[in-house]
């Protein structure tokens, strides 16, 4: 006697229970499987039919179909949900092909998700059921995918696709094929589907005004609980562990993101690339998150998750706001692979470098409520003049001069911080747990905690001894000099002087 599957993982899709059961990972009899990727290429929804069956008991179709597919007993066909009156059941991931359409490597079975509808045709009350949870589940995919109703595909039409027909979705979707008829119990009324689908896809973008039928909607987004500013402040330097498997691992520092700024918890991915190429798999991240495809125009904004393909597993981080369309900063761990702690690391989209080793960008998942985001009058405490005191910037790589305190404040171009360069702290302010210090120059501001230490008078160097490391090259020339020597708090009139007097010796 078969086994009845217990799946990995169980979620609600518009009021549908879905069972994930990916064949991916449980294929004891080495059936054949698709392996093109969908990744970012997926253009729609697919409906198919297939027949009621009746199943043993503690069971439900959708299980024993997917069963009987795992077992061999379904040929070659390969679709990523089986759905009848009572549940779904998802075969594959939905960043791979299946094999459904009979269209070879067309468009139905490479670019689209494929519903298998288990139903008949007649009046009872479990096929219309079933009906139902196909046109929710529809919905939620096109909702997730930012698709609109005229994206939504009968087998038929790709099969009338593939014999040279042309008109619009909806006349190839019913259009007259030798081959086959599908999907056979929808079809005699698509129309009717198709509305039923378009109104479960106008209450999940909260423009329904009066539901076809009674809806489980998606909760609203949870209210932001911890800005990003808050959420680096916390875990900046920090190895965070957030599973307790395999160390650190860049997925652990966004699943910690997740829980602390949304409350979302339990979205489980194999690999960071998940999060992207799966998105409508989560709900949760469907609720929170907006999918936004890498294009030539992305600018990473603060609060983003980004995620890579290239590697292994792909990569994750999050977006800390700098950058522009060729590069950006963002919040991470792991970043090549050797579990380093978390980290700000600057990457360029088409770099090629050790931190860009995960290229190419996907895209992103940008948060809906952008009280991510915080702002600079939110999170900054007033401005605090201080007796202006001396630091000595820690940072290898220097610091970054803004032009206020905080990262939400642009960065003053072609100036920077120099590594242990001595400078003249005249005001402080604390953003998001951490220290900023505007600099006695006027030139701006720069982050103190973590990156510089007080410097006592006591270490301060000589006029003579700064003149002789300015003839070493060690204060830049010119205008840069003169910046660099005042802001350090030294007077730069007499720093020159006695570098002219000792090149006169």
């Amino acid at each position: 006697m078969s086994v009845i599957l217990k799946p990995d993982r169980i979620s609600t899709l518009n009021g549908v229970k879905v069972n994930e059961y990916l064949l991916t990972k449980h294929n004891p009899n080495r059936i054949a499987m698709p392996t093109a990727s969908m990744a970012g290429k997926v253009i729609g929804v697919t409906v198919h039919n297939t027949d009621w069956i009746t199943t043993i008991a503690g069971t439900t179709p959708a299980e024993q179909y997917t069963r009987a597919t795992m077992n061999g007993n379904m040929n070659d066909v390969r679709v990523h949900y089986y759905v009848d009156n009572t549940c779904a059941w998802q075969n594959l991931p939905l960043d791979l092909s299946g094999w459904h359409a009979a269209d070879g490597a067309g468009d139905g079975n490479r670019k689209t998700i494929a519903i298998e509808c288990i139903m008949k045709s007649g009046s009872d009350a479990r096929y219309a059921q079933s009906e139902d949870n196909c046109a929710k589940l529809a919905a939620y995919l096109l909702h997730a995918y930012g698709f609109n109703i005229n994206h939504l595909y009968t087998h038929t039409h790709w099969l009338n696709v593939k014999d040279g027909k042309t008109g619009t979705v909806d006349q190839l979707n019913t259009m007259w094929n030798r081959y086959k008829m599908c999907p056979a119990y929808i079809l005699p009324h698509w129309q009717t589907f198709k509305a039923k689908v378009q109104g479960y896809l106008d209450q999940l973008k909260g423009t329904a005004t009066k539901p076809a039928a009674p809806v489980s909607k998606l909760a609203a987004a949870s209210a932001v609980k911890m800005t990003y500013d808050q959420f680096q402040a916390k875990y900046l330097g920090k190895a965070v562990d957030y599973d307790g498997v395999a160390g650190v691992q860049c997925v652990d520092l966004a699943d910690q993101y997740l829980k602390d700024c949304f409350g979302i918890t339990n979205v489980w991915v194999q690999g960071a690339r998940d999060f992207y190429n799966n998105f409508a798999s989560y709900p949760a991240l469907v609720n929170a998150f907006t999918r936004v495809a890498n294009t030539r125009d992305l600018v990473i904004e603060k609060g983003d998750l980004v995620v890579w393909g290239g590697g292994s597993w792909g990569h994750i981080a999050i977006g800390n706001g700098q950058g522009d369309k060729d590069w950006f900063v963002s919040l991470e761990e792991n970043t090549r692979g050797r579990h380093e702690p978390t980290q700000l690391v600057k990457h360029y989209f088409a770099g090629s470098g050790a931190d860009d080793g995960c290229n190419p960008v996907l895209g992103v998942l940008r948060p809906k409520d952008k009280s991510i985001k915080g702002s600079a009058a939110a999170s900054a405490s007033k401005v605090k003049t201080v007796d202006p005191y001396l630091i000595k910037v820690t940072d290898n790589a220097g610091l970054n001069i803004r032009t206020g305190p905080g990262i939400s404040y642009s960065i003053v171009s072609d100036t920077i911080c120099h590594a242990d360069g001595i400078y003249t702290i005249v005001a402080e302010s604390t953003v998001a747990g951490q220290t900023w210090g505007k600099l006695k120059s006027g030139a701006g501001w720069i982050c103190l905690t973590g990156h510089a230490s007080k410097y006592g008078e006591q270490s301060r160097k000589s006029i003579e001894d700064i003149a002789k490391e300015v003839i070493q090259g060690k204060w830049g020339a010119g205008n840069d000099r003169a910046k660099k020597l005042t802001a350090a708090g030294y007077n730069y009139a007499a720093v020159q002087a006695k570098v002219n007097e000792l090149l006169k010796k």
